[in-house]
């Protein structure tokens, strides 16, 4: 029975754990394959204010023909009624400093309200139209403190808003109606974009509920409007009104994505919306979309450039970052009128619209729906736990070469402690369990790797041996992979409402790691580790060694620099991408088929072939880094699980090619060497005769 305890029980333990996974890894690749419809909307406002009005049907039925059938229309703020021609705002003390008739007959009557300020906003209009939105939804947001009409100028309403503390984008008017009419009329289906401010009033939520219902609109994209936290109580009536618009009218919930894609825009109210869709106990066919609204990064380049970035950016959007809601916004090029960037914008959305029905993909409005996708199972929690605790003893046992009667009864006693304890803890604990995960995991497959090469360096050939070893250690990261899957599963993490937090610890941590276990399973040569410590210390530095560790400390850095999601890549590494998505719609990573494979090649070649240390600890090191990076794309929550796992095919693909390359290269500078010390053998051979 010992002997059973200590050769099997942590692999019975394992299995156990994994199939208690199953249930979660399924509904993940089931609720993922249900929901491949995509929504592309164009961004109404952002194409009405650059293209004349006398082309603005036609621009949008270009959209259309090219697959476009939703809009999405952003409530009017003072500043885009300004860029519209619609009304004029000038601050009350530059109004001052004008001496035209006018201007001076408007101070006059300003001057009878001494509630105004000198910095206060004055809007002005003319138009009949402006002024029935004005007085429509200006009481509606705004309290009588808040606000002065202006009376007695002829033929003018004027307003004046008194916090001029605000930027003219913030003071909001609401939607107009007869733009949302003539959308719906020409066949588009209607979102709302909806910033929660914090008003003194409620009164527009009945309106925006019965434009809703009027005009059968599916989505409101509730998007930040950067109001500060102590604000939230003040605004609970306005997010509980929205919570009951939307479920009321069985809307879609769209979140947008912040820029720098670590989370989502939040508002405040934002998670009480978002819990009421979801609420179990109030049955319902509400859903939830997050949505992805395109930018341009630069203004230069030619019109091919702009239009590859524009249609790569959208692809990505999808294939990569799982977006189901595209927001379409109008594409701006130097010396180039809106009419011809918006046609370049038409042209890049037809391709990628075209490309993504190609993959698969809907593009027909449908909502996603969410079968019991609920995220932090404490089940799952409890299984990874234990699996994780099973993988810390296999570690041991593979670098020591030793099994532990004693150590795997305490990891089982363990297990059962942490298994209890996980039932019981908070979810914010909880969510820890994947951060950890994604450390132990590539530490695992990395010591696996190490103890395939240990047991069978004398048994195979360097071909054979690196394909065992490469084969090795992805399946074992893949089926280790089915973890984070169960872990960051859930429509929370789906929508990324839920983040993965560790980015960098579990990209950084599996490398030291393996620096550190090569030298305890390779290089080690005494059974005291401060003497081998003395000997490094104190071993002679060659310059080369100094200029070796240089370059990979280089390497290390850029790294970790771009661990995290930058804000900028250089343009070869722009075309390396986009040609690659273009053959791999589920784009392989860099770091993988470019430093990862290449240095696991390396590695085993020196290992086999040369008694250099120092050349294979690098490479051991440099290896690391695709365990680490394999293991980071399932850290990826809103990705389905599936594309990580083709991102892995695929990047055994181009990583097969490159490393041929790099193979053959590396053949080539070892016969360099080789020649090169055999002349030099020769030369001192020669003056040794002499």
């Amino acid at each position: 029975m010992k002997n059973f305890i200590t050769k099997f029980a942590a692999f019975i333990v394992i299995a156990a754990m994994f199939i208690a996974l199953i249930p979660s890894v399924c509904r993940r690749f089931q609720n993922e394959a249900n929901n491949n419809s995509i929504v592309v909307s164009l961004l109404y406002n952002d194409l009405r204010n650059k293209v004349a009005k006398a082309s603005l049907g036609d621009s949008l039925d270009e959209f259309k023909k090219a697959g476009v059938n939703t809009v999405s229309v952003m409530e009017e703020d003072i500043n885009s009624l300004v860029a519209t021609g619609s009304l004029t705002c000038i601050k009350y003390n530059v109004l001052l400093h004008k001496y035209d008739d006018e201007s001076m007959h408007i101070g006059e009557v300003i001057r009878k309200y001494p509630q105004v300020a000198y910095d206060s906003y004055i809007v002005m209009t003319k138009r009949e139209e402006t002024k029935k939105l004005l007085e429509k939804w200006i009481p509606q947001k705004y309290k009588s403190d808040q606000f002065v009409k202006i009376e007695g100028v002829q033929g003018m309403d004027i307003y004046a808003f008194l916090d001029g503390t605000q930027d003219m984008w913030e003071i909001v008017m609401g939607y107009k109606e007869e733009d949302i009419k003539a959308l719906k009329d020409k066949g588009f289906d209607i979102g709302l974009i909806f910033k929660i401010k914090n008003y003194e009033n409620t009164g527009y939520l009945d309106y925006i509920d019965y434009l809703v219902k009027k005009y059968d609109i599916k989505y409101l994209n509730i998007k930040d409007d950067f109001r500060h936290p102590e604000k939230e109580k003040e605004a609970k009536a306005h997010y509980e009104g929205i919570e009951k618009i939307i479920r009321d009218n069985k809307m879609t919930l769209v979140v947008t994505e912040n820029t720098n894609q670590l989370s989502n825009q939040k508002p405040i109210g934002y998670f009480s919306v978002f819990n009421s869709v979801f609420d179990k106990k109030k049955p319902s066919s509400n859903s939830v979309m997050r949505s992805f609204e395109t930018y341009d990064n630069s203004n230069s380049g030619t019109d091919e450039t702009k239009f590859l970035y524009r249609y790569n950016q959208l692809l990505n959007s999808t294939i990569d970052r799982n977006m189901r809601f595209i927001t379409v916004t109008q594409q701006i090029i130097n010396k180039k009128s809106y009419v011809q960037s918006k046609n370049l914008t038409v042209r890049s959305t037809k391709a990628y619209i075209d490309e993504i029905k190609r993959l698969g993909y809907d593009v027909n409005g449908q909502a996603p729906v969410f079968d019991n996708y609920t995220a932090h199972n404490r089940v799952d929690g409890a299984a990874a736990a234990v699996i994780m605790i099973m993988f810390a003893l296999l570690m041991i046992e593979m670098i020591t070469g030793k099994r532990y009667y004693g150590l795997t009864v305490v990891a089982l006693i363990l297990s059962a402690l942490t298994a209890g304890a996980t039932v019981l803890m908070p979810v914010a604990l909880l969510s820890l369990y994947s951060s950890l995960c994604s450390v132990i995991i590539p530490c695992f497959g990395m010591t696996v790797l190490f103890w395939i090469l240990k047991q069978a360096k004398d048994k195979m050939n360097v071909a054979s041996l690196t394909f065992v070893c490469a084969l090795g250690l992805i399946i074992t990261l893949s089926l280790s992979g089915l973890v984070m899957i169960s872990l960051l599963s859930g429509v929370s993490y789906y929508v990324n409402n839920d983040i993965f937090r560790g980015i960098k610890l579990a990209l950084f941590t599996p490398i030291l790691y393996t620096a550190v276990l090569y030298y305890f399973m390779f290089a080690r040569k005494s059974s005291s580790i401060s003497e081998d410590l003395r000997k490094a210390l104190n071993a002679k530095i060659k310059v080369y060694w100094i200029l070796i560790a240089g370059f990979f400390g280089v390497i290390g850095f850029i790294y970790i620099l771009r661990s995290g999601n930058v804000s900028s890549i250089s343009s070869v590494e722009l075309i390396m991408r986009n040609t690659i998505t273009n053959i791999f719609s589920a784009r392989p990573r860099t770091k993988e088929f470019f430093v990862g494979y290449p240095c696991l090649v390396l590695f085993v070649y020196y290992f086999k072939k040369s008694d250099s240390k120092l050349l294979q600890w690098l490479f051991a090191t440099g290896s690391s880094i695709l365990a680490a990076s394999t293991i980071n794309s399932f850290c990826h929550v809103f990705t389905d699980a599936s594309t990580i796992y083709m991102r892995i095919v695929n990047s055994m693909i181009v990583a097969s090619i490159v490393c041929v390359f790099v193979a053959v290269a590396n053949l080539v500078v070892v016969r360099i060497v080789r020649y090169i010390k055999a002349k030099s053998l020769q030369g001192e051979e020669k003056v040794g005769r002499d």
